[in-house]
């Protein structure tokens, strides 16, 4: 931007990244055998990958950089690669990526100390939705095998966010055929992770070789302090 004085640089790349898959969407079970049925699709991965960086010589000893890069960016696909049941329990969106921030002032102080401050910040999430109507999801396991229920809803989602915070100053002096370094330093990680059941539980049920119903469970998450109460049905 000025001779000498002030530097700019940016970059920016787009990615979208398509994964043609098949997957088991069903299973039939016949008397000798566990047949997967499978269906194809896509996994769709979209990706804005950015980084930008200014450079200022203030004077003939003082520097100030600052940067920035970050990848923010959207998969629309499978929730893992060996789940068998219909769309509306098996796929998901999920956002995910960072953003990352790093300031830095360097400073020489005649010809017997330089000195250095730096400060980085970084942030990164991931977050879980669905694009299908709510619904309970049922996870049937019947001779080891196990499948979603058709018109089962999705599991578990919730948004992840971790971030850091970071501060160093430092200083080293030239003294004689020696060299003295002392410096300071303080981190502060601040992160949070939720596990939500999007429809409010789910329900996995087992199921005998030939097909009867034997029992089940059903998770959730309950407030505090609990409310229990007992069940008459079985």
């Amino acid at each position: 931007f000025l001779k000498d004085r002030l530097w700019v640089f940016g970059a920016y790349d787009r990615v979208a990244q398509d994964d043609d898959y098949q997957r088991g969407e069903s299973l039939t079970y016949t008397p000798t055998s566990v047949i997967t049925n499978y269906v194809s699709g896509t996994d769709t991965t979209r990706r804005d990958l950015y980084s930008g960086k200014l450079t200022l010589r203030a004077a003939a000893s003082q520097t100030f950089v600052l940067s920035v890069f970050g990848d923010p960016g959207t998969l629309d696909g499978r929730n893992g690669t060996n789940t068998v049941g219909p769309p509306s329990a098996v796929l998901r969106v999920e956002e995910n990526g960072g953003t990352d921030v790093a300031a830095r002032w360097e400073g020489l102080f005649g010809t017997r100390c330089l000195a250095q401050a730096q400060y980085g910040f970084h942030e990164e999430g991931m977050d879980w939705t669905s694009r299908y109507p709510q619904g309970l999801p049922f996870y049937d396991i019947r001779r080891g095998y196990g499948q979603y229920a058709p018109g089962s809803g999705f599991g578990v989602v919730g948004p992840v966010t971790l971030r850091r915070n970071a501060w160093n100053l430092n200083a080293t002096g030239f003294l004689g055929r020696h060299e003295v370094k002392a410096g300071v330093g303080y981190e502060h990680l601040n992160s949070s992770w939720a596990d939500i059941y999007l429809n409010g539980g789910a329900v996995t049920r087992w199921y005998s070789s030939g097909g009867a119903f034997l029992y089940a469970g059903h998770r959730s998450f309950a407030k505090a302090p609990l409310n229990c109460q007992l069940r008459t049905d079985g």
